[in-house]
């Protein structure tokens, strides 16, 4: 897959901020460089929809769509591809789903899964939480930053790490050795999105700000 520093994970939710095609539309100005979709509600119609509207958004300036959790989705639209957890479909089977040339990622939330996903037919692997979070309700406790040398040293497959990264401590994540974060609320829940998003990518690539 191609490189990547920003990775963006859209939660959608109907007490968003901003509208969800406005929010992606603001990410990407901002310089996102991967979106994954993640809705857990029910309403596969509505999901479906607004994937259909990302894709031309995404696609015009080569930014990866990927679908959290929902295989079917992922197929039905097309998308580049879809990020698993440790209790989804296996990712073997995911990849005979889906074929050799879509993008699967699995997260994991100790040293133990990441040294047991380097067997798994995968294109990343993203780490987490790093700091607390309230974006999921069973989030893992957080991990710190002092795994991430240890991370470094297991793993040939490109990895990030998610989990309550912000402006405020991303200095201190890539002083760790972090090259890729995903985040959810540091950009959806910004007043100024597009800023957020661009602040965070600006940081990555040792840009003064």
């Amino acid at each position: 897959m191609q490189e990547f520093k920003l990775y963006f994970v859209a939660d959608i939710k109907s007490n968003m901020k901003y509208p969800p095609l406005q929010l992606i539309e603001m990410a990407v100005a901002g310089g996102v460089d991967i979106v994954q979709l993640r809705y857990k509600e029910e309403n596969i119609r509505f999901l479906l929809d607004l994937g259909q509207k990302i894709q031309p958004i995404l696609k015009a300036k080569n930014i990866p769509l990927i679908i959290n959790d929902r295989l079917d989705v992922a197929q039905i639209l097309d998308a580049d591809g879809v990020h698993l957890g440790q209790e989804d479909i296996p990712p073997i089977k995911a990849r005979q789903i889906l074929g050799a040339n879509k993008i699967i990622g699995l997260s994991t939330h100790s040293l133990e899964q990441a040294k047991a996903a380097q067997n798994e037919p995968i294109d990343y692997l993203a780490v987490g939480p790093v700091f607390s979070t309230n974006t999921k309700k069973m989030a893992s406790p957080p991990l710190g930053t002092a795994f991430l040398t240890q991370i470094a040293g297991i793993t040939a497959l490109p990895w990030l790490i998610i989990g309550g990264i912000n402006s405020s401590n991303l200095a201190d994540v890539i002083a760790a050795g972090a090259k890729r974060i995903a985040v959810v609320s540091a950009i959806s829940e910004a007043e100024d999105v597009t800023l957020a998003a661009r602040t965070l990518k600006k940081m990555l690539e040792n840009k003064l700000v």
